[in-house]
């Protein structure tokens, strides 16, 4: 995806900074959308996975909207989470989609 120009903070982004990260360890980031139109999802699906992301669902969900699930091995660095946020923002909108956040699992011990 080509970089984009970064966007003002909303105010989780300021809590995420004061978290301690391990930019060097990659944990599965499932990235979540919504569409009234399954085709467009299926298009966005198509596209990320070009971009290296597996494609976890893409069909009915237990709403009426279809659901679009993603996933990828990501560092918990705030400039990765910042560059996402903005690429699936212009992503669902380009795809006529909603884009509506990422679950990151971390196995603690």
């Amino acid at each position: 995806m080509k970089l984009i120009e970064k966007r003002d903070k909303p105010e989780f982004y300021k809590t995420l900074e004061t978290f301690d990260t391990d930019t060097q360890t990659k944990y599965p980031t499932t990235f979540w959308f919504y569409s009234d139109d399954e085709q467009n999802l299926k298009t966005a699906a198509n596209e990320l996975q070009k971009y290296g992301y597996s494609i976890e669902h893409c069909g009915s969900s237990a709403t009426e909207d279809f659901l679009l699930i993603a996933l990828m091995d990501i560092s918990t660095g705030f400039d990765n989470y910042e560059q996402l946020w903005n690429e699936f923002d212009m992503l669902a909108n380009e795809y006529r989609i909603i884009f509506d956040g990422w679950e990151t699992r971390i196995d603690l011990e």
